[in-house]
């Protein structure tokens, strides 16, 4: 295992973003809901009362309580970052890895970090690997005269589920 530094957080732009907004969805909603059950409960204990009042009351009594969501909101966000770093990161690794066993090149052995997912992924995509530059090998041997790659680039392409 490669013990590296990570230089960089944010590796998957369109996924992490993704969760980051998922995660803000969720924060504000929870904010939003309590607020709503606080103005409902104000309501109830006090009726009769100027809708202001109600509103003053709250922001005077829990103004508190929002700062410390806003700061917790920024811990779950660089955990969110950090976590999915330790899933994007190993994962376009594999994709890289993947692409160069594609179109006929060697993949050097996947070494994640410590602490990464998917680590069984790079033992297989290894022993995978392996197998492909045993064949070559082989082939090779076979056939001495041939000056070419046994393997042709694969074409690689996307199906998707709308279609």
């Amino acid at each position: 295992m490669s013990f590296r530094k990570r230089r960089q957080l944010f590796v998957d732009p369109e996924f992490q973003g993704a969760l980051l907004k998922r995660c803000l969805l969720h924060w504000t909603l929870c904010v939003v809901t309590g607020a709503l059950l606080l103005l409902c409960w104000h309501v109830l204990s006090n009726p009769g009362e100027p809708s202001y009042v109600y509103f003053v009351e709250i922001w005077t009594t829990y103004w508190r309580g929002l700062i410390v969501a806003v700061v917790l909101l920024a811990v779950a966000l660089i955990d969110f970052v950090r976590l999915s770093n330790r899933v994007c990161g190993p994962l376009l690794r594999l994709k890289s890895g993947l692409r160069q066993l594609a179109v006929g090149k060697s993949a050097p052995p996947m070494r994640f970090r410590k602490g990464d997912y998917w680590i069984d992924f790079a033992l297989a995509f290894n022993a995978v690997s392996q197998r492909i530059q045993f064949y070559e090998a082989k082939c090779n041997e076979a056939e001495p005269s041939a000056t070419t790659s046994p393997r042709e680039p694969v074409a690689v392409s996307v199906v998707s589920k709308d279609t």
